[in-house]
């Protein structure tokens, strides 16, 4: 599945640079090697073009930085920006020169990178054809497709067809494009959003790969998934039927998180038995009612012969809970992690609350605030482990204990009941199975 994600993110990539690249210079002759270029290699081109002209806009001609983004007739490239090339600077815009150059340079040096992950993206292979009508062939190769959508999305940066047709609107993808920026630029000025987006990238490991995408994966899996955005598309466009009702929806949203406080974290649920009695030190509240309920877990939940599907135990703050440790019970961390502050109204304050401690970036830190060499809970693309991970994949400390605390999602109640949900969810209208969709519909 992490192809897909790739594939919607080089996509983007690729269609905007291209639809933004300008006119092509027909005048140029053609090159060897053009008819052997992938198409890796054109996306790239149209890429670092479009990089170029917005980083070098003093270079009219594009000849600096041609041969960093495009191959000779032996398909070889350059490295390096051109300075020659280029006019005269001094002071602050030799600066800014400067900048330009080394951004173009980079991209460059992982050139190679990129050109083989945008050919691994767009194969040139054959795929369904969803347009296809009686009497054409039903497949079409995956490098027409692409050429057929980028000449649909071209016109889509002077024009809005979704606008209704007596209003002035902004051209579709460039409105698109302002209002990805407006909301980065709300992140750049928020501290606090920076930090809490920092916390949350602490997390990263904590599912297994497989199911790491949680409900996007079978989101992305379903069949119709075509037919389902193009009716939403249908119905939540600005003349379509849903439209208020829709925007009604934002404006709520809008005003729910602009309502939003911080809120204290409550003391660690600690259960005592001092009189033969399971007894918590405060009244549980609903999330912890329903945890309590649907992630209890017993060997009867599980369904027979079914393999493990372990996943960390968290606290309260969202992180791993470290094994060994008692939440709310202050001295149960054991070292390399360390216990030491608790989180107050403010942030970090001193005193053990049986969690060990993490810094801003969510890294689980030892007494002197440095990074504990442990691994993630889970294994993630890109990351070097400290050890290897049992056969579960779960992460290991140096004496072959597991690093955190996890439980069986397989033995959960949660897990018996969706399995004894489904077949009350049956889409196959032929079973006749579709009990809980009726119930819904009030048949």
């Amino acid at each position: 599945m992490r192809h897909r994600g790739s594939w919607a993110i080089a996509a983007v990539v690729g269609f905007s640079a291209v639809a933004c690249s300008g006119n092509f210079d027909s005048t140029r002759a053609a090159r060897p090697f053009a008819d052997r270029a992938t198409l890796g290699q054109e996306i790239f081109g149209a890429l670092c073009d479009r990089v170029g002209a917005s980083a070098l806009a003093e270079d009219l001609s594009g000849d600096s930085y041609h041969a960093v983004c495009h191959p000779d007739d032996q398909g070889g490239y350059a490295d390096q920006v051109d300075p020659s090339l280029l006019p005269p600077v001094s002071g602050s815009a030799a600066l800014h020169r400067r900048l330009a150059v080394a951004k173009l340079e980079a991209l460059a040096r992982h050139r190679t990178d990129l050109i083989r992950s945008f050919d691994v993206v767009f194969p040139d292979i054959e795929i369904e054809d969803p347009h296809a009508r009686v009497g054409t062939p039903d497949k079409v190769r995956l490098h027409d497709a692409v050429r057929v959508l980028m000449k649909r999305l071209s016109p889509l940066y002077d024009s809005n067809p979704l606008a209704p047709a007596d209003q002035t609107a902004q051209p579709l993808i460039p409105a698109g494009t302002q209002a990805v920026a407006r909301a980065l630029d709300a992140l750049a000025e928020s501290p606090q959003a920076q930090a809490s987006l920092a916390r949350f990238g602490g997390r990263k490991g904590y599912r297994p790969s497989e199911i790491a995408l949680g409900v996007l994966k079978p989101v992305l899996s379903y069949p119709d998934l075509r037919g389902f955005v193009r009716q939403s598309v249908r119905v939540l466009a600005p003349i379509g039927p849903a439209r208020l009702e829709f925007e009604q929806l934002l404006r709520a949203t809008q005003e729910e998180l602009l309502d939003a406080r911080p809120s204290v974290m409550p003391a660690p649920l600690v259960v005592t038995d001092p009189f033969g009695i399971a007894q918590p030190n405060r009244p549980r509240d609903a999330v912890e009612i329903a945890q309590l309920m649907l992630l209890s877990s017993d060997p009867a939940f599980a369904f027979p012969n079914a393999a493990p599907a372990p996943i960390v135990q968290r606290d309260a703050r969202g992180f791993a809970v470290v094994n060994g440790s008692r939440l709310g019970e202050p001295g149960t961390v054991p070292a390399p992690f360390s216990d030491l502050f608790h989180d107050g109204p403010s942030g970090p304050e001193p005193g053990a609350d049986g969690m060990a401690d993490v810094d801003a970036y969510g890294r689980f830190i030892d007494g002197e605030g440095n990074p504990v060499a442990v691994d993630l809970p889970f294994d993630a693309p890109g990351t070097v482990r400290v050890r290897e991970g049992d056969s579960l994949g779960r992460a290991l400390l140096a004496d072959g204990r597991p690093a955190f605390e996890y439980f069986d999602t397989q033995q959960t109640m949660a897990a018996s009941l969706a399995r004894d949900v489904r077949a009350l969810a049956d889409p196959v209208e032929a079973n006749d199975h579709e009990t809980l969709l009726n119930t819904l519909a009030g048949a």
